[in-house]
């Protein structure tokens, strides 16, 4: 299957939902994009950063030790997420808060484009 059409794939799944937590946040009362977390939420509205949609990945995460775990790979190459049934963790009576630990994720890396042009030359 060619790199565009997993990417086709991958759209049309990701606007189902997913781990619904995204790295940029627009502000619809002031206009403004900020990071989201609980650190550095300032806006970044004069800021410049790129992706590149072949970069994509998902998969799925978990955190041990408050540290994630993540089952991931690129969409472009076709990767697909382990059946459940092979990420342990199969006994709900142990799972915390009677939630499954291991959740959806889809990934798109950016960067910033002015460091990045500094970094290059």
């Amino acid at each position: 299957m060619p790199e565009l059409e997993h990417l086709r794939n991958f759209a049309s799944s990701a606007r189902r939902g997913g781990f619904g937590v995204p790295f940029f946040k627009l502000d619809g009362n002031t206009g403004e994009y900020h990071r989201t977390g609980k650190t550095n939420t300032d806006a970044m509205n004069h800021e410049k950063w790129a992706s590149d949609p072949v970069d994509a990945m998902l998969g799925v995460q978990k955190f041990e030790n408050k540290i994630p775990v993540y089952q991931i790979g690129r969409v472009a190459a076709g990767y697909q997420p382990p059946a459940r049934e092979q990420l342990g963790d199969l006994d709900e009576k142990l799972w915390p808060n009677g939630k499954d630990p291991w959740m959806p994720v889809y990934l798109l890396p950016f960067w910033d484009v002015v460091q990045a042009e500094e970094i290059r030359w």
